[in-house]
C-alpha cells in the first residue's frame, strides 16, 4: 500500500484476526485530538457518517507505508488518579500539539504476546509503526507529539525504551492513600484482578484469589512505583509528585519536555488547569483530603504495601529537584 493509501487515517483499534495483527482505521477530519481519552475521540469520530460508511482495515505492517511523523516529544507515566488527564488536557490545550491519551490500539501492542504470537522483535517495529500513525501531522501548527500511556503500561516500559530510547519520560505518582481511595470507590481496568499477570505485580499466581480486593490495588500500586523507579534516570525522566504537579506546568515540565509557553499558550494551560480533566465542563476542586478520610480505615495496608515504593518515589524526586538547582554560590552570583 502507497503512502496515500493510508495518509490522513488514524487507528482505533488493534487486535488479532485470527494470527494476524490487523489495523482498524478511521478519519478524524478537521479536528484535534481533544477529549481526555482518546477512546472519546473515537466516540465522537464515529458520529460522523462517513466512519460509518467507509472503515478500513489492513494487516498492521501496512502502518509501515506511512511517511515519518513527528517524534514523540514525551511520553506519560503515572500510577493512576494523579494528574496525568490533567497533564494530558494542559498539554492538549495547545494547538501545536498532538496529544493522545491512553489509547487502546498503543495498549493492545503492547500485550500483543498475551494474546497472539508475537516475537518481541515483532512487537518493538509494531509499536513504532503506530506511534507514528499517531503522529502524523494533521495541521500545519503541530510541532510536538505526546503520549499518555495506561498506568499499567509502566510495566512495558523497558520494551517502550528500547523502540524510543531518546524520549523525555515523566512518572506521575500521589499520596498512596489518595490513590488507593479514588480506585476501591471506582476501579480502573489496571486495578482490576486478573487483567495483569500477577508476577508482573509481584504477586505469587496461587495467590491470586485468596488476598482481598484492597490488597490486591495495593500490589498493584507497588507494582508501577517500582517499575518507575528501575527505569529512572535523571536528566531523561522526571518523577512528579501530584502535589508539586500544577507549579511543574511553568517551569519543570517545560524544561524537561523541551516546549515553550507563549502568551496563548500560558493562557490556554491556564484555563484548562481550572477545569476538571475528565469532566471539562466541571471547575477542578481539590479532593485530597476527602480521599485520604475515605482510605483511613486501609491506612495499616496501604502503607505496609505500598508506603515503602512511596517513600523512594518521594526520595528519588527530591535528589533530582536538588540536583536541578544551581549551587548557592551560583544563585549569588545571578543575582549581583
Amino acid at each position: 500500500m502507497t503512502h496515500g493509501g493510508l495518509v490522513g487515517w488514524t487507528p482505533y483499534r488493534t487486535a488479532w484476526a485470527g494470527e494476524e495483527m490487523i489495523v482498524d482505521w478511521c478519519h478524524h477530519g478537521s479536528r484535534r485530538f481533544v477529549e481526555p481519552f482518546y477512546y472519546e475521540t473515537i466516540v465522537w469520530a464515529f458520529t460522523r457518517p462517513f466512519n460509518q460508511l467507509f472503515q478500513r482495515r489492513t494487516p498492521i505492517d501496512a502502518a509501515a507505508s506511512l511517511p515519518a511523523g513527528l517524534k514523540p516529544s514525551g511520553f506519560i507515566f503515572h500510577m493512576s488518579r494523579c494528574g496525568s488527564t490533567l497533564l494530558g488536557q494542559a498539554l492538549a490545550s495547545n494547538p501545536a500539539h498532538i496529544m493522545v491519551s491512553e489509547a487502546s490500539p498503543i495498549r493492545n501492542i503492547l500485550r500483543a504476546p498475551l494474546h497472539g504470537p508475537a516475537t518481541p522483535e515483532q512487537v518493538e517495529k509494531w509499536l513504532s509503526h503506530v506511534v507514528n500513525a499517531f503522529g502524523q501531522k494533521r495541521f500545519p501548527c503541530e510541532t510536538r507529539f505526546f503520549v499518555k500511556f495506561f498506568a499499567a503500561d509502566i510495566l512495558d516500559l523497558p520494551l517502550i525504551r528500547r523502540v524510543f530510547p531518546d524520549v523525555p519520560w515523566v512518572f506521575l505518582y500521589r499520596d498512596p492513600l489518595e490513590i488507593f481511595a479514588s480506585q476501591r470507590a471506582r476501579p480502573g481496568a489496571d486495578a482490576v484482578r486478573g487483567g495483569i499477570p500477577p508476577q508482573r505485580l509481584g504477586i505469587a499466581p496461587e495467590r491470586l484469589y485468596g488476598m482481598s480486593n484492597e490488597e490486591y490495588l495495593c500490589h498493584t500500586l507497588a507494582a508501577f512505583g517500582e517499575a518507575a523507579l528501575a527505569a529512572h534516570r535523571p536528566g531523561q525522566s522526571l518523577l512528579l509528585d501530584y502535589a508539586e504537579l500544577i507549579p511543574a506546568f511553568w517551569d519543570r515540565l517545560p524544561a524537561h519536555f523541551g516546549y515553550a509557553l507563549d502568551g496563548e499558550a500560558r493562557t490556554a494551560m491556564q484555563q484548562a488547569l481550572g477545569r476538571n480533566s475528565k469532566e471539562p465542563s466541571a471547575p477542578f476542586e481539590l479532593d485530597g483530603e476527602a480521599k485520604r478520610a475515605a482510605a483511613a480505615p486501609f491506612a495499616e495496608l496501604v502503607n505496609l504495601i505500598v508506603g515503602p515504593t512511596y517513600a523512594a518515589l518521594q526520595a528519588a524526586s527530591a535528589r533530582q529537584a536538588c540536583a536541578a538547582q544551581p549551587p548557592a554560590a551560583q544563585i549569588r552570583d545571578d543575582l549581583t
